[in-house]
């Protein structure tokens, strides 16, 4: 049972910095925050079209309001479980960026 939770506090803290790359690459995220494996992206629109994006490469997400990703994963989650999630929410993000963005607020 401790390393269950052991586990999830390292596996948390790796997911969250994960999240917060993506806050620094993408313009239209706002917040990456969270505590342990209880974690959330906020975003500077309604995040429908990206549970939509998700879900079409094979992650489901939850939206915890119009505006913000939930992450609560088991606690048993993997890294590569975890990197497969990011890597989706990652392709995502690209597409809406480029969606939503003018090119010159891009560069």
């Amino acid at each position: 049972e401790d390393r269950l939770v052991d586990h999830a506090s390292v596996t948390g803290l790796y997911f969250k910095e994960k999240l917060a790359r993506l806050q620094q690459k993408y313009s239209i995220v706002r917040e990456a925050r969270g505590l342990g494996l209880m974690l959330a992206l906020e975003n500077r629109f309604d995040v429908y079209s990206l549970l939509q994006k998700t879900l079409e490469n094979g992650i489901v997400m939850l939206d915890a309001g119009r505006n913000i990703l939930r992450f609560l994963p088991p606690l048993c989650i993997t890294r590569a479980q975890v990197d497969r999630s990011v890597d989706a929410l990652d392709q995502a993000l690209e597409q809406e960026q480029v969606a939503r963005v003018p090119s010159q607020a891009i560069a």
